[in-house]
């Protein structure tokens, strides 16, 4: 590596303690990091190597009256916007790629325009100058925590809309804030498993920070670049074609979204429309559309080979191999309804469509329709996923269970770290006890708020955590290094169900309190990840993530309470408000409990 490129030796950069961004006026102690902990001056993982820069400016300011400013604005626009459209049979969402984009040109303005006064309290100056980096990286953690989806407010939907039970609006946001929050806490305590280690990538980090250093960092030469192009250029050139490009599936030719050319062989013929076409199996089917591509499991350039290929894998085999097998040999009765669908059915193969709100009040009518059926595709994928989550398990403790253990052992005074711990270690770090705290006391005020508020028995959320724990671990490990999130619902579902049988809250909330958790949690250590890459203080850090949180958590309640107590006929299936965000099939299998519902799945055939 040249010399100019070099960084200071740990001993250097320990006799030259930098000043604190936050508050300048303060040093920040010393912290001792042993040389055999370093792995070198580049990260050894070349996608790391590639994006993430190896140098820091510790005088470069993060949280701002700019970026403070800037991010609060988004918080509301994004609450307000995802809560008027979530319930919407029509569903919309602001991308938070377009709000990047323009809240640079937000930021830039202001640098140029705001004066540099300084404000009396704390001396905090309206322009700090350019803007920089990490004033955009914290805004876009604010965008990004108020964007994520709070399921512990489906609850109180749930309990209005189709039982008629009304919520405290104390109780009710005390819940969703907990809720929230203890996944926020048991993120901060996993970060010597999640977050340090130089192993766990985080790969969806890595776009964001990718076009963060286009926008913001100046490139001296282009002699090397293909047509002697800078980043941010042949980054406004690739949007440019991709907004000329989107007109075509989007309005000219909507067929390009999903093209079943087999089905254009023989239009009429119902066995090759199963198997080919896009509500069917889509074996054969052409995607030219991003969007459609990467709506169910995100982007596949973040995903690495290896998962990639053991994903087509299972899903050629179970999808396309054993559905049809299970459906032409009428396992189960699957012709009675179609192959592939969304929903569940009534025992003379109907949609459950009608008086479903009093199907949720009286059970008896539900239970006229028994046996409920699922289909072939539902069926194999909740049988799948019981595979699924005892093969995650014994994966970690075979393939990690020696490096969690290293980690326990040497992150406790010291990081075994990379370059970029080198760096994070001239600020001040966010204790430990901080976020045992935080999660301690949203456990307690999410027991108060569950007994209190009606949702279930306070001491089953002991059994929720625990659950949650088992999991967290594994589930963050998977993503943080295939970017392949999976979803703890059904276990959790299924335990609920078991519990509470027949009743539909106490279910839900059992498994969203299991769930919410688990998801929250691997959340907030990317987010924690994606601070670390960019070199935020984690004090600031944690401030930031802690007060978002808690406004975005009061402005989407907020709004839905209004719309509940404005709006009639909310979550009608056949009105504008139709609730297509709650899973109905989830509340079927709340109403009818575990033993129906295994009954369903064809495990105990009778009759």
């Amino acid at each position: 590596m040249n010399d100019q490129h070099s960084l200071p030796s740990i001993s250097e950069t320990s006799n030259n303690l930098p000043m604190n961004p936050i508050y300048p006026a303060t040093v920040l102690p010393d912290i001792q990091i042993q040389s055999n902990y370093i792995d070198s001056e580049q990260s050894s993982y070349e996608e790391i190597a590639g994006i993430i820069p190896n140098k820091d400016d510790p005088d470069m300011l993060c949280f701002t009256f700019r970026s403070f400013s800037i991010g609060l604005c988004c918080i509301v626009l994004i609450c307000t916007v995802d809560r008027f459209f979530i319930y919407r049979t029509k569903q919309y969402n602001i991308p938070l790629s377009f709000l990047l984009l323009f809240v640079y040109a937000i930021g830039i303005l202001m640098a140029k325009c705001l004066p540099g006064k300084h404000l009396k309290w704390k001396n905090i100056s309206l322009n700090s100058g350019q803007f920089s980096v990490k004033e955009h990286a914290i805004i876009f953690i604010m965008m990004l925590i108020s964007s994520r989806s709070t399921d512990a407010i489906d609850i109180i939907v749930v309990k209005s809309a189709y039982l008629d039970q009304n919520t405290p609006f104390v109780w009710g946001f005390l819940f969703v804030l907990s809720a929230q929050s203890m996944g926020y806490g048991t993120a901060g305590v996993l970060r010597r498993f999640l977050v340090w280690p130089p192993a766990m990538v985080w790969p969806s980090n890595l776009p964001v920070i990718s076009l963060l250093r286009t926008l913001h960092e100046k490139e001296t030469t282009t002699t090397i670049r293909w047509l002697n192009l800078t980043r941010i250029k042949f980054f406004f050139l690739i949007l440019s074609f991709q907004a000329i490009y989107y007109w075509f599936p989007g309005f000219i030719m909507p067929v390009l979204c999903a093209f079943s050319w087999m089905c254009m062989i023989k239009p009429k013929s119902l066995v090759l429309a199963q198997l080919t076409g896009f509500d069917g199996l889509g074996m054969g089917t052409v995607v030219f559309d991003w969007k459609t591509l990467t709506s169910s499991l995100g982007s596949p350039i973040l995903v690495p080979r290896y998962a990639a290929i053991n994903m087509l894998i299972g899903f050629v085999v179970f999808i396309w191999v054993v559905v049809p097998i299970m459906y032409y040999t009428n396992l189960w009765g699957f012709q009675m309804i179609p192959i592939a669908a969304t929903t569940f059915f009534a025992s003379d193969g109907g949609i459950i469509n009608s008086n479903f709100k009093e199907m949720m009040k009286n059970h008896t009518l539900l239970k006229m329709h028994e046996p409920i059926l699922f289909d072939s595709t539902i069926t194999v994928s909740y049988f799948a996923f019981f595979g699924c989550f005892t093969a995650l398990l014994v994966y970690t403790i075979l393939y990690h269970s020696k490096d969690l253990l290293q980690q326990l052992h040497t992150t406790l005074k010291k990081r075994e770290n990379d370059i970029h711990c080198t760096l994070m270690s001239k600020y001040s770090e966010a204790k430990e006890w901080w976020y045992v705290l935080v999660f301690i006391i949203s456990f307690i005020i999410c027991g108060i708020s569950c007994h209190f508020g009606q949702f279930m028995p306070w001491y089953y959320l002991f059994f929720t955590t625990l659950v949650a724990f088992v999991c967290i671990l594994p589930i963050g490990i998977v993503q943080a290094t295939t970017n392949i999130s999976i979803d703890v619902a059904i276990i959790a579902q299924l335990l609920g169900a078991s519990l509470f049988r027949g009743d539909i809250v106490s279910t839900y909330t059992f498994m969203t309190c299991t769930n919410q958790l688990v998801v929250e949690s691997v959340a907030f250590a990317r987010i924690l990840k994606f601070g670390h890459y960019l070199k935020i203080s984690a004090r600031t850090l944690f401030f930031v993530q802690l007060f978002t949180t808690i406004i975005s958590a009061l402005l989407r309640y907020g709004i839905t309470t209004y719309l509940l107590s404005t709006i009639s006929n909310f979550c009608d299936i056949d009105g504008n408000w139709g609730c297509t965000k709650i899973n109905r099939n989830n509340l079927i299998i709340s109403a009818l409990g575990i033993t129906d519902f295994y009954y369903m799945l064809g495990c105990a055939i009778v009759n």
